[in-house]
């Protein structure tokens, strides 16, 4: 209880600090729990445990703000800028891990995550100013969305590597089914159940919940991370007015 009570304190403050800035609150949050850590007072298990935890809802509230019919329009030009961003991005972060004497799977990991853009921070400060909707703000999403797929698709392919191909086809094959998934209850089965539960927010909020958790359990069985199967849930919810 202590440990939770120390975090909810942290959060507190890294949340007033960046509403009285107006500024988003996301790495505040961060720079409050990084600061924790390191005074000791939380046991590692509890921090950890308690780390995957957040991260997991943070990527599903990313993939929930993320809805891919607001990008039809801008679709051909979030294309031509995500993958030139993204691998950009990607190659000139591994061309200096390895300069700087990191080995090619370390420097992956390295180039992979300064290929993607930070996803929260881009939707909330789009919100702030109220361009979400506006042609920038569509082409944002459609840039968050194509990166964030991206990386999604290549985790696997980091973490299975040394396992050879045949395990890194296997999980590419994974979140290629998950993400079909996704899209079929994006397609046909989440509009009729969000439309007979819009009235009842505690069966809606169950419903988003048991979808989240449905989902990681799915993600889990293919030997796929957590955050793999937050994002996917995420992205099937993001049609519907569920996000609040």
């Amino acid at each position: 209880m202590t440990g939770i009570a120390l975090l909810l304190l942290a959060a507190a403050v890294a949340h007033g600090i960046a509403r009285a800035g107006s500024l988003p609150p996301l790495p505040f949050l961060v720079l409050a729990g990084f600061i924790l850590g390191l005074t000791g007072s939380l046991p590692a298990d509890f921090l950890q445990e308690a780390l995957v935890l957040g991260i997991t809802f943070l990527v599903f509230q990313a993939g929930i703000e993320l809805d891919p019919s607001r990008v039809r329009r801008q679709k051909q030009a979030a294309l031509m800028v995500g993958f030139v961003q993204f691998f950009l991005l990607g190659g000139l972060g591994l061309a200096a891990a390895v300069g700087l004497g990191f080995d090619l799977h370390t420097a992956s990991y390295l180039a992979l995550a300064l290929s993607a853009s930070s996803t929260l921070v881009a939707v909330r400060v789009l919100q702030r100013r109220r361009q979400l909707f506006e042609p920038f703000g569509r082409l944002v999403i459609g840039v968050l969305l194509l990166q964030d797929l991206l990386v999604i698709l290549l985790i696997p392919v980091l973490t299975r590597q040394p396992e050879g191909a045949i395990e890194v086809a296997r999980g590419i094959g994974a979140t290629v089914l998950m993400a079909a998934l996704a899209w079929l209850l994006l397609r046909a089965v989440l509009p009729r159940v969000i439309e007979r539960l819009a009235l009842d927010e505690e069966l809606l909020l169950l419903v988003v919940l048991s979808i989240l958790f449905a989902f990681l359990f799915f993600a889990e069985l293919l030997g796929l991370p957590r955050v793999s199967g937050a994002f996917v849930a995420g992205v099937a919810l993001s049609s519907f007015p569920v996000s609040y």
